[in-house]
């Protein structure tokens, strides 16, 4: 949508840029505030366009409705999908789906007036998302404590500098981490992705803040299959099938391990997953997780059976 206001510095082929955090404070609001008030406003035009039975007025409003569910279809994919194609340089911000570009831009906007820093807000914000509260669950951590401490970082940290070029080279680093650990498998960034960079960042108070909770950018990177299948508004995948064309991949594994919770009314963290794929047959990848999904799906029969709904490391071993 914001194509052509992207600014491609000189000398850099793959690079991060955004027209939204470039403007001030108020020019951003000015354009959340008419983008906003713009689809509503056509939306309501639209309506009273097809209850008028004058021929010219009613396709109008036809042209208008058939606008408007492209809008649908497309909000919630980014404006370009990977792998990387087209001309020699890309803009990484174009590969953001729509809701983690505004994450970006909000954890900005926080950061430049309340202080706090740029990663720190940014994984408040993420913190709120269904997509990382799973990925925090799969790695047996609560969200709830995790918050309260990333509260009192933040509140900590308020008088922190609130520089424009700081934080913009912090957005662009992030960025950049998240494209860096993306899989071949992936089309966008999405929430998932962001928080998982964040444990490549070098921040004393993020380093900080992980080390409490006993995980790193590993951990965070092995938990981003099950962020995005949660995560994955529904619509999204709906626009996929009203556009004709198959949704997303998203990791086969992570997607056999949910449908075995949905089975079983359990849930497996990744701790068990690791047991399971430790105590797996086989010498190929595949063998390995093939064979750990048995594991994992007895262990998730006898977890059921014994009244537990957590599938714990000894379950999997007492099936083995």
């Amino acid at each position: 949508m914001f194509g052509p206001l992207y600014r491609k510095p000189k000398g850099k082929d793959v690079f991060f840029t955004d027209p939204l955090l470039e403007m001030g404070y108020a020019g951003r609001f000015f354009v959340r505030v008419v983008t906003s008030s713009s689809i509503i406003v056509q939306s309501v035009v639209t309506l009273m366009a097809l209850s008028i039975e004058v021929g010219w007025v009613f396709w109008l409003g036809i042209l208008s409705s058939l606008y408007l569910l492209d809008r649908l279809i497309h909000f919630a994919r980014s404006d370009e999908q990977f792998p990387l194609a087209g001309p020699s340089t890309h803009n990484i911000a174009l590969y953001l789906s729509p809701r983690a570009r505004r994450a970006i831009v909000s954890a900005y906007n926080k950061a430049a007036v309340l202080g706090g820093g740029f990663y720190l807000n940014l994984a408040r914000i993420l913190s709120e998302t269904a997509a990382v509260s799973e990925m925090l669950s799969r790695l047996d951590i609560d969200s709830g404590a995790f918050n309260s401490k990333l509260d009192a970082y933040l509140v900590r940290d308020l008088v922190s500098y609130k520089d424009h070029d700081r934080l913009i080279g912090e957005a662009e680093r992030l960025v950049f981490v998240a494209f860096e650990n993306k899989t071949d498998e992936e089309k966008d960034l999405d929430y998932a992705n962001l928080f998982a960079a964040l444990g490549g960042i070098e921040n004393e108070q993020l380093v900080s803040l992980f080390d409490v909770f006993e995980f790193g950018a590993d951990d965070l990177r092995k938990v981003v299959p099950f962020g995005k299948l949660v995560g994955r508004a529904w619509v999204s995948r709906l626009a996929w099938r009203i556009r004709g064309l198959e949704a997303p991949p998203l990791s086969a594994f992570s997607c056999a391990i949910l449908k075995i919770e949905q089975e079983h009314k359990v849930k497996i963290p990744y701790s068990s997953i690791i047991v399971a794929m430790n105590h797996g047959d086989g010498v190929s990848y595949q063998e390995k997780t093939s064979s750990a999904l048995g594991l994992i799906r007895n262990a998730a029969i006898y977890a059921s059976k014994k009244g537990d709904d957590i599938v714990r490391g000894e379950d999997v071993g007492r099936v083995e």
